[in-house]
């Protein structure tokens, strides 16, 4: 995956930027604006990857980080590792929300009848989520919008550069507005933002 980091180089280059026109905690702060702009368009991007491990007589677990929506959950297979061959019916299971966050819940019976709970066993998520706003330059971009994030860094790069200052710490009403002009005259190249059928949403979030 490509990082924050490598973009913003890459910028400075096809830009032809200097690192003392655009530093590196500027382009952190464009990197944070450009996804937040992405968040507030409704960009979601797959998350399929996340896993829970199941423990005797425990029904309750965390929803993992960064869901939105989750579409299904697959079922680990007892005898192959990290094989899941089965989708979990979402009349199995339901988001509970409780004061630690949200919790999912499996029908206790429904869900050992059908695949016999046993300690060890992952249940593996399928959903979408948003694009995680960097806490650093070292951070990764999403593939899925990967191509948008650079858009909206370019823009925000030259529309600094063209008023003759590269500085993000000026006047924060005119920031405002010469940010939200930069950014309301994209055409941003974005990904697919549907919700995929039959997704749940993960209250709260």
């Amino acid at each position: 995956m490509t990082t924050f980091q490598e973009l913003a180089d890459d910028l400075r280059v096809v830009t032809h930027v200097n690192v003392t026109e655009v530093s590196d905690v500027d382009m952190l702060a464009i990197a944070k604006l450009a996804t937040r702009h992405l968040v507030g368009l409704g960009v979601l991007i797959d998350q399929n990857d996340a896993t829970i491990t199941l423990a005797a007589n425990d029904w309750q677990y965390a929803v993992p980080t960064g869901y939105i929506y989750v579409q299904f959950l697959e079922y680990e297979d007892s005898i192959d590792a990290g094989v899941f061959p089965e989708q979990i019916p979402n009349s199995h299971w339901q988001f509970r929300a409780t004061s630690g966050g949200v919790q999912i819940d499996f029908y206790k019976h429904m869900f050992d009848l059908r695949h016999a709970q046993s300690p060890g066993n992952k249940v593996r998520w399928k959903g979408q989520g948003r694009p995680a706003v960097p806490s650093a330059l070292s951070g990764t971009v999403s593939v899925e919008v990967e191509a948008a994030t650079q858009q909206a860094m370019e823009h925000l790069i030259l529309g600094r550069v063209s008023q003759g200052r590269s500085e993000l710490a000026f006047d924060r009403s005119q920031q405002r507005r010469e940010v939200n002009a930069v950014l309301l005259e994209l055409d941003l190249v974005l990904p697919d933002t549907r919700v995929r059928p039959g997704s749940r949403r993960v209250h709260g979030r």
